[in-house]
């Protein structure tokens, strides 16, 4: 019986230390054949390897940002792990770090390649073009390396200027060779022809491409290529195209590409909508404000196109575009210092042979002469206008002016009347030309085109007080009185008292010389009341003093009369400080003071007139030993007798008034077309040759499972007998 029940009580006894016994470490021998994980230090071989394997698996489907953990723990010390790792790093536009590691691991081939490739990635295009030029790569990544070249040429061209277009054109072709049916490379040759302005050439090429494939890249392009040959209602469709894809490459150019198209053909709504879209996908776009300035400028609302210049100039502070827009305005507004400040760091961005650009020429013209500055610095600015456009009177009037200012008389006359060729009925271009013909005493010429400008404008105040003049002038003394009255009384202005005064002062003398010296004495006064007024109105203007002198010599206060012209001693004044001496019967100090206003000006009649009636009565014997003298009195003939100012002369000798008026300043509209730059595609990524490098791993050993062997031992016996209780259970039988 004990022999039966033994065998399960052995096995009750030994069951629980088995199962025990699965729980606990393996041996020793079991650790050494399988190694556990790495506790530090250096990979094992097998595993460095495997793992570089699986990140590189990884990597070639594109999945960078698991690959890239699993080759760092790697660690840096195999070389094609390092290799890989910077492979990695480069597509996951870490260029930086991924140049360092290449340098480490110039055995491979496509070290040197990948090298150029992230330099260029990271801005260093020079030191990209001489790493691709010493490492050019393997023979398979020729076409990579031909169009690697050329973009880092055609990004130095935008950042700098420099003429690389024509060498990126040539690379770009070179990879077309090579690989003709990638289209990235004939888009970049496209963006090539663009960079180098040759927008016709850049239409044919995208839309020979767009026959081979619909991309929508080619509808953005064709779109700017078509801005630039001004073919705009065709942009406008391109861009429609494309922003109706799924394609968000050139999203912004597109934008900027409708608002440009749509500011061209002067839909200003349209224009505004898509420059502010574009503000939105991108709020730093320089061009985007630009664009939406322009726009507002041109609507000529002002205010708010100041505002849109200032954000985009704090955006970039050297904007070409942004400072003319800024000046453009600042100009309209009256600003003009600024203005021309403004375009001045405009710099070149004006074209000479661009007709859109005439309205700016003009306006910097303008700009100068109304912030005060000379003629001779604004005339260069009309003289190109009227390159660009001679059918308008506006740099012809400009012309005008800027002599007018260098007091170039005659000339500015001249072009005065070539103004009024092309503006017939321009009341500020009339009366500029009759201020101009006073100069030359044309008092009847001056006089009609007064009464042309006032017919034309009976408001201005200029042309008005012209006529008041030229009514002075002959003699119509009673009428521009009556008319200088109503002026004054209307606008009090310096200039307008100051010819009152001037009238009144005439008065004076005919009454005087029709024998009523109470009626001449108060004209007198009333003369010198006008110019205290006009004085006291406007400080700046001393030649007043000089017609206050001339009354005061007209009622003998030689004193006073004396202060006055030196209170301005111009050579007018001089002139008629000899006249008073020459009255007052002090020849000398009048020879002295009248040989001062001839040298000064030696043309002037009135001067010469003056001094050879002196010397004829004063120095009658020294006329044989002045030859000058005898030589000017030929020409006192020439002097218009019938004059004002030599009808009542009370000694014969000329005493000069100086009438002030001011020259109108001439007004135009403006188109502020702005001309518009198609936005060349900067989206022509440099491609590395991601050659990555796998490791050999060793097949490993297939274990055999161990052969089972039958225990024999002396002391167990197999008891084959089969019995009913056990049934066929074969147990050991304890002897």
């Amino acid at each position: 019986m004990l022999n039966r029940w033994l065998p399960l009580l052995v096995l009750a006894a030994l069951g629980p230390r088995l199962v025990a016994d699965y729980s606990e470490a393996p041996p020793a021998a079991f650790r050494r054949v399988v190694p556990g994980p790495p506790t530090g230090g250096r990979p094992p071989v097998d595993t460095t390897k495997r793992g570089n394997n699986h990140a590189v698996m990884l990597a070639r489907k594109g999945n960078y940002k698991a690959a890239l953990p699993m080759l760092r723990r790697l660690g840096t010390a195999n070389d094609t792990v390092r290799y890989n790792l910077a492979l990695v790093e480069l597509g996951l536009h870490h260029f930086e770090t991924a140049a360092q590691l290449l340098r480490t691991t110039p055995q491979f081939s496509a070290a040197g390649f990948n090298l150029g490739v992230a330099q260029c990635q990271a801005g260093a295009y020079e030191n990209g073009l001489m790493d691709l030029s010493v490492n050019p790569g393997p023979r398979e990544a020729a076409d990579k390396l031909a169009y690697n070249k050329g973009v880092a040429h055609l990004r130095l061209n935008a950042l700098d200027g420099r003429n690389n277009v024509g060498t990126a054109d040539q690379h770009f072709r070179e990879a077309i060779r090579l690989n003709g049916s990638e289209l990235r490379y004939r888009m970049a040759r496209g963006d090539a022809l663009m960079a180098q302005k040759q927008y016709h050439e850049a239409q044919k090429f995208f839309k020979q491409a767009l026959d081979e494939t619909s991309h929508p890249a080619l509808y953005a392009r064709l779109g700017q290529a078509a801005l630039a040959t001004g073919q705009y209602e065709e942009a406008l469709e391109y861009f429609d195209d494309y922003l109706a894809s799924s394609d968000r490459s050139q999203h912004l150019e597109a934008l900027l590409g409708t608002g440009h198209a749509a500011y061209r053909l002067e839909q200003y709504p349209r224009a505004l909508l898509f420059y502010r879209k574009a503000i939105q996908v991108n709020a730093g776009s320089v061009n985007a404000h630009v664009g939406l300035a322009n726009t507002l400028c041109s609507q000529h609302n002002y205010r708010d196109a100041a505002r849109a210049y200032d954000l985009a100039l704090r955006l970039d502070s050297t904007s070409q575009q942004a400072h003319l827009g800024r000046a453009i305005v600042c100009f309209r507004l009256g600003e003009f210092k600024r203005s021309v400040r403004h375009f001045q760091q405009a710099g070149d961005v004006l074209d000479p042979k661009n007709r859109d650009h005439f309205d700016f020429f003009v306006s910097r013209g303008f700009a100068i002469l109304r912030a005060g500055g000379r003629g001779q610095e604004a005339e260069p600015y009309f003289l190109t206008a009227l390159k660009l456009d001679n059918k308008s009177p506006v740099a012809f009037a400009g012309l005008s002016e800027s002599h007018i200012k260098a007091q170039h008389f005659r000339s500015a006359l001249d072009y005065a009347e070539q103004a009024l060729r092309r503006d017939e009925s321009n009341d500020r271009l009339l009366t500029n030309r009759a201020n101009l013909l006073l100069k030359f005493d044309y008092f009847d010429k001056a006089h009609q085109t007064f009464a042309q400008a006032v017919s034309s404008n009976p408001r201005n105040v200029n042309a008005l007080n012209g006529l008041g003049v030229t009514l002075l002038e002959m003699d119509r003394m009673d009428e521009a009185l009556h008319l200088y009255d109503s002026l004054i009384a209307r606008t009090p202005r310096a200039f307008l008292l100051n010819n009152r005064g001037i009238v009144k002062s005439y008065l004076g003398l005919r009454s005087e010389k029709a024998k009523d010296p109470v009626r001449a004495r108060n004209f007198y006064h009333r003369s010198l009341k006008d110019f205290q007024q006009a004085q006291d109105l406007d400080s700046a203007r001393r030649f007043y003093a000089n017609n206050a002198g001339n009354v005061y010599k007209n009622i003998s206060e030689f004193d006073n009369a004396v202060r006055s012209y030196e209170a301005y001693l111009s050579k007018t004044a001089i002139n008629n400080m000899g006249v008073l001496f020459a009255n007052a019967s002090k020849e000398r100090a009048s020879q002295h003071y009248l040989n001062v206003a001839v040298k000064i000006d030696s043309s002037n009649f009135i001067f010469l007139y003056n001094r050879s009636k002196l010397y004829r009565d004063y120095f009658h014997d020294s006329l044989r030993s002045r030859q000058d003298i005898q030589e000017a009195g030929r020409l006192i003939g020439m002097l218009p007798q019938n004059s004002i100012a030599s009808r009542y002369s009370k000694d014969g000798y000329i005493t000069i008034y100086l009438f002030d008026y001011e020259y109108d300043k001439y007004e135009f509209p403006g188109h502020h077309r702005f001309p518009v730059q198609p936005e060349v595609a900067e989206h022509n990524e440099f491609l590395p040759h991601l050659q990555f490098v796998e490791m050999p791993v060793a097949a490993a050993a297939v274990a055999k499972p161990p052969t089972a062997e039958r225990v024999k031992s002396k002391n167990f016996r197999t008891n084959t007998r089969r019995t009913k209780r056990w049934g066929s259970t074969k147990c050991p039988v304890w002897p």
